[in-house]
């Protein structure tokens, strides 16, 4: 019977869902699919572009954070895996630490490098920083989740717990991410009334339920900032009902991962900027793993010179992910190329 219940509510939920969206007014400019830059190119530079910024995502070298806070980085995203004492990589990641430690990289750790420690990071945050910790699973960690009786989950939620108030005694602005949200599908329901009050991000639909999207009550309060991956077509749905909860919300930025070019970001912004019930003081965030001065390179803020709406549009983005392991040199060139 509590299936069948869960099953109905769930439905009911996601028809209401549709419903609000078809009885709102449509955001004031919507992009066309036909042509990437058309609507963009019509449009005068949005006076809500100095609100547009972005977050470092997966930047897990902390060697990178000198320069990234010289050029104006504030909000962060970091990656983290647990080891716990009995895993094969303790030893070789987690040195000086027999506890339990969390190695921060986007893919799984290897042997025989060592890897930045959330630890470490601690050292590097105050109260002018945002990190958002991105909790990545383990098939372990995945398959016992919520499960109380199980040491792969109780050690992985005692030490997450105090890995996040230690980073939050910084006085940094602290966001739960990944597998520490109390989303997921399933959902992470014994995660609603974890880690004191840090907010969580929504990674979209079907990534996390749609219910936090629209509802601020019980545990949908605690998904705080709106984080889906760069898709024009969720991101039109999003945009008709105003981003939801989270477009009203001043102070709190809009995220969106990781837009390929130029036209990407003049998109995304054109919806963020005429949704009717999104007001100057919200934020918008592009979470890059490219340097931000590149991000800039393609920024020209109120020069309608450069194009109509404040982009320029003619370069296109090379993507550059996060190296897999730490070098004791490594580097990365980046190259803009003027589009034929």
């Amino acid at each position: 019977h509590f299936i069948i219940v869960y099953i109905c509510v769930h439905t009911l939920s996601l028809i209401f869902f549709f419903f609000f969206l078809m009885i709102r007014r449509p955001p004031r400019s919507t992009l066309s699919s036909s042509s990437a830059a058309s609507d963009v190119y019509q449009r005068q530079p949005s006076p809500n572009q100095a609100n547009v910024g972005w977050q470092a995502h997966s930047r897990n070298d902390l060697r990178e954070w000198p320069q990234l806070l010289r050029k104006g980085t504030t909000h962060f995203k970091m990656d983290a895996h647990f080891i716990r004492p009995d895993d094969p990589l303790h030893s070789s990641l987690c040195v000086g630490h027999p506890e339990p430690c969390f190695a921060m990289n986007h893919d799984d750790p290897i042997p025989g490098i060592q890897y930045n420690l959330t630890s470490q990071l601690q050292a590097l945050l105050g109260p002018e920083l945002t990190v958002a910790i991105c909790f990545k699973a383990s098939p372990d960690e995945t398959t016992f989740a919520c499960n109380a009786s199980s040491p792969a989950w109780t050690d992985w939620l005692t030490a997450a717990s105090r890995m996040l108030s230690d980073l939050n005694s910084t006085g940094a602005t602290v966001v739960v991410d990944g597998a520490g949200t109390p989303g997921g599908q399933p959902r992470r329901s014994c995660l609603c009334n974890q880690f004191g009050a840090l907010g969580s991000t929504w990674a979209g639909y079907p990534r996390d339920p749609m219910e936090p999207f629209l509802f601020d009550e019980g545990c949908d309060q605690r998904f705080t900032v709106f984080n889906p991956p760069y898709d024009m077509t969720s991101l039109r749905m999003y945009a008709t009902s105003n981003f939801g909860k989270f477009g009203s919300r001043p102070g709190v930025p809009l995220q969106v991962w990781e837009p390929q070019d130029a036209t990407d970001f003049a998109q995304v912004e054109s919806l963020w900027a005429n949704a009717s019930s999104v007001t100057a003081p919200t934020r918008l965030l592009f979470a890059l793993n490219t340097d931000p001065v590149q991000f800039t390179n393609y920024k020209r803020q109120h020069q309608a010179q450069d194009s109509p709406t404040g982009w320029v549009l003619d370069l296109s983005l090379i993507h550059i992910s996060e190296p897999t392991r730490l070098l004791s040199i490594s580097y990365a060139v980046f190259c803009l190329k003027k589009k034929k």
